[in-house]
């Protein structure tokens, strides 16, 4: 037998016996449900199966043993797949795991040695699971933490949530980028943000941060909410000009997700229709017809509620507080930020309608059916739609009004002229628009009364209204 036969024999050999951990690996996140985040396989071995849970970009693997030969093998065996770094491995000796609370998803072992359940249990996040021996064990979802799902919280506006664990920060749970935000005189680098069911999504720049005038790049990112691991990204075809004043995003761009159970309502484009994502992969799974452009998303017991149509009066653009001229001697001013920009490079900016007609539109999620619709709104005031049970309560110029949520059918409505007051640096309502708030029996409304002097003097008046007949 020739050294080539040799070779032969042991890639044939060695074939089958990878493909039977990649099988078990299947086998284990299929029965687990884990699709993705970080995984601990307690007593890893050579780290066969280690590397074959790393079943995708989505996964962090770490492998955990106690006999440092064991250690070695596993890291040879990983580094030949060039795996190593998305799986890694570590001694380890004792009862009490390397980790901190609520951080790992998935945790993997034959038997458990000297390790307590209840140290198991510590270290696996709300809706994690440990597959001791075959056993399957879910960590319960705590009642003392909440989602916050969508803009406010709620689509009711009352940005509260059930939540005991939040508060004043104590330690770092995970880091992950963008370190740094972009620059403090274009768009912000977070645009929104939203949480359920332990992951936590957010429409972010993710540009290079060298320079801040360097074209933005808008994602929409997916991580899971206890370890920080990014689970997926979907590119944003287009969002808001570079050139946006950092202190003046348009509120409407914050209210473009809303997270139901598995599934993630959001916008793919500034002035797109609604997509449902899957949750968990970043799946495309429907564009509702006849939604574009979306400027809000809201989601309250099984139905869908848009604002589709012209934005809220929001364009703050070019906003540049220089002391003493351009940034660079020689540029042309006329260019975005005072010469260090380029036009050319960012989405187009929007210009204001005075009076911007928009509609609202009540979709079923699963079907994508219109169940009823109020159109030519004029002036809508944004983010002022408000949804708690049978009703939805909305604000416009011309008065504040309440239909019934299931069939978009009028209960009563307050006509009056109402204005909002404009932004300090921004010089629009878009970013500082009035509000509405439901309660069990009331509606809470904000209505600015314009100054004489400045728009952004006019002086707001919270009037309260009864829920039912608005008296």
């Amino acid at each position: 037998m020739n050294k080539y036969t040799s070779f032969t024999l042991a890639v044939l050999l060695l074939a089958p016996l990878a493909a039977i951990h990649a099988d078990e690996a299947k086998d284990i996140l299929q029965a687990t449900g884990v699709k993705g985040g970080l995984v601990v396989h307690l007593g890893c071995g050579e780290g066969k199966l280690t590397a074959a849970l790393h079943a995708n970009d989505s996964f962090l693997v770490h492998g955990l043993d106690s006999d440092m030969k064991n250690v070695e093998a596993a890291r040879k065996h990983i580094q030949s797949l060039g795996l190593y770094g998305p799986v890694s491995v570590q001694q380890w000796v004792g009862d009490c795991l390397p980790y901190m609370d609520n951080l790992v998803n998935l945790l993997v072992s034959d038997n458990l040695g000297k390790v307590p359940m209840s140290e198991v249990l510590r270290v696996l996040a709300p809706n994690g699971v440990a597959l001791i021996g075959g056993k399957k064990t879910v960590k319960p979802w705590p009642t003392n933490i909440d989602d916050w799902p969508q803009y406010l919280n709620k689509a009711d506006n009352n940005a509260v949530a059930k939540d005991t664990v939040a508060g004043p920060p104590r330690l770092v749970q995970w880091v992950d980028k963008p370190v740094w935000c972009r620059s403090h005189m274009g768009a912000p680098t977070m645009a929104s943000m939203v949480t359920g069911n332990g992951r936590l999504f957010s429409i972010e720049d993710g540009g290079l941060t060298d320079n801040p005038f360097l074209p933005a790049e808008f994602r929409i990112v997916a991580r899971d909410a206890f370890n920080g691991k990014e689970l997926w990204t979907h590119k944003i075809i287009r969002w808001e000009s570079l050139t946006m004043y950092i202190k003046c995003q348009p509120r409407q761009q914050q209210r473009r997700m809303a997270v139901v159970g598995d599934t993630l309502y959001c916008t793919l484009a500034l002035e797109g229709p609604l997509s449902a994502l899957d949750a968990s992969t970043g799946e495309l799974l429907k564009t509702y017809e006849n939604t574009s452009p979306v400027q809000e998303v809201a989601y309250d017991q099984g139905v869908l509620f848009l604002n589709v149509g012209e934005r809220f009066p929001s364009a703050a653009y070019n906003i540049v507080k220089l002391k003493e001229g351009p940034f660079v001697e020689g540029v042309d001013a006329s260019q975005p930020f005072f010469g260090g920009g380029f036009k050319e490079g960012y989405d187009p900016e929007i210009k204001d309608k005075e009076n911007p007609v928009s509609a609202i539109l009540a979709i079923d999620p699963k079907t994508g059916r219109q169940l009823w619709s109020i159109h030519s709104i004029v002036k809508y005031t944004a983010c002022s739609l408000s949804i708690k049970g049978e009703h939805a309560v909305y604000q416009a110029a011309n008065g504040v009004f309440c239909v019934n949520a299931k069939t978009g059918a009028g209960i009563w409505a307050k006509p009056k002229n109402i204005t909002n007051a404009v932004g300090h640096d921004s010089g629009t309502p878009g970013t500082t628009p009035n509000t509405v708030v439901i309660t069990d029996d009331k509606v809470f409304s904000v209505e600015a009364i314009p100054s004489q002097k400045f728009g952004s003097n006019a002086k707001g008046m919270v009037h309260a209204y009864a829920l039912n007949d608005g008296r």
